[in-house]
């Protein structure tokens, strides 16, 4: 499998649902910092080996930016802290589906 590879629709979606700001952010959401490239962080993820497949039939990375590198916060219902760790989900192909902020 490839490393991740970020389409338009990809980035759509999530600055939908995962950026500052987006249309569909809500607290349930992690999201990264409005004007993020999100590229940079997708393509970050392709030295981390992908964990699965998960129960969607989807694969895994999660990165740390690194010591002062916060990209995000993660949902209020999780309690809204700073994060400088994301997941990156790809598809069988390395198609990325989804990226957000975590714990």
């Amino acid at each position: 499998m490839d490393g991740p590879g970020l389409t338009q629709e990809a980035e759509d979606y999530v600055n939908e649902k995962h950026v500052e700001g987006g249309a569909k952010v809500d607290n349930s959401k992690s999201t990264f910092k409005k004007g993020s490239d999100l590229d940079a962080l997708a393509d970050a993820a392709e030295d981390i080996p992908a964990r699965g497949p998960n129960k969607y039939g989807n694969y895994e990375r999660e990165v740390d930016a690194g010591p002062g590198n916060d990209v995000g916060n993660v949902s209020k219902d999780e309690g809204g802290a700073s994060t400088t760790r994301y997941k990156v989900i790809t598809d069988r192909w390395g198609t990325v589906l989804n990226l957000f902020p975590v714990k």
